[in-house]
């Protein structure tokens, strides 16, 4: 039917993705760590993979980056941030400012590259793009690429290896309100056939009211996410990242995951796909606690996607 991902195997019982931190401001400043190198690393500490600001190596950075970089190494990989945009609001670097941009993140000890603003709405050329991807692999990073229009990777030619990733932004939840099937399955389509055929894992933000960021989250919102890629046909991304619209850039805040109990394992959901879509509000607990509206805002446990926030 409409959505689906195109022919193949049935979609398996949803899976809830793994967390994925993308966080914009000063490391060093997350949560509240005060310029604490050590307090910054346990933050980051509960993330497999963290993508950090497009300042971040630069003079104009954080200067204690690398102490928090340095009390994460073989803990959490760290990628950087690169923008491929030209035009109004984008960087527009030349072939050999992107280079030395790269060397910097790798000279940093970022172990991948988040190339952002890489689709031809941002007016990066097939040409431009695979150029970019090529450079990243020579400095031996892997690379995740967001184009709005997954179409544009199989069109760069780029070649992509099973360590690298597509980001798809915001499908379910965008700045707070969970959107309804019909404004996202026909994307997560053409998202499925990227994965299908670049032999890629899909990674995917959902975004909160800003102003409105929670200090945790528990299983529900991925969980929620997951079910809605599911009803679409496709499977769910297998990492998750949840921020405010900015990433943390404004106030070096970051949701961080509750932790899961060790004999648990990683949860699966083999629920109907969709259930629980009777529509309704998700009402905010406490002072840090996200509110979420819209058709779908009714978790599928029936529990609010966040519960309180807390330290």
């Amino acid at each position: 039917g409409a959505g689906r991902g195109g022919a193949g195997p049935a979609v398996p019982p949803a899976r809830a993705p793994r967390p994925l931190a993308v966080f914009y401001g000063w490391p060093s400043l997350v949560n509240g760590a005060g310029g604490d190198p050590c307090r910054a690393a346990e933050a980051f500490a509960r993330f497999e993979v963290a993508i950090l600001g497009d300042a971040t190596p630069t003079p104009a950075g954080d200067p204690l980056g690398p102490a928090v970089a340095r009390r994460l190494r073989g803990r959490v990989r760290l990628y950087g941030y690169l923008s491929l945009g030209i035009g109004p609001g984008q960087p527009g670097w030349a072939p050999s400012d992107l280079r030395r941009r790269l060397a910097d993140w790798a000279e940093w000890g970022a172990e991948g590259l988040l190339l952002d603003c890489a689709g031809r709405d941002f007016g990066v050329t097939s040409d431009r793009l695979a150029l970019a991807v090529a450079a990243v692999h020579q400095l031996e990073m892997d690379v995740v690429v967001n184009a709005w229009d997954p179409g544009d990777l199989l069109a760069s030619g780029a070649h992509f290896g099973p360590a690298d990733a597509y980001l798809a932004e915001n499908d379910v939840l965008r700045h707070g309100e969970v959107r309804p099937p019909g404004a996202f399955a026909r994307r997560l389509a053409a998202v499925e056939r990227v994965r299908r055929r670049l032999g890629v894992p899909v990674w995917a933000t959902a975004t909160t009211t800003a102003g409105r960021v929670p200090a945790r989250y528990g299983a529900a919102l991925p969980t929620l996410v997951a079910e809605s890629w599911t009803a679409a046909g496709v499977r769910p991304p297998e990492r998750l990242a949840v921020s405010d619209p900015l990433y943390g850039a404004a106030d070096n805040r970051l949701p961080v995951p509750e932790p899961t109990r060790p004999d648990v394992g990683r949860p699966e959901y083999g629920g109907r796909p969709g259930r629980g879509r009777q529509g309704g509000r998700v009402v905010a607990q406490g002072e840090d606690a996200l509110g979420v509206t819209g058709p779908l805002a009714s978790a599928p446990t029936g529990r609010s996607v966040v519960g309180r926030g807390g330290g």
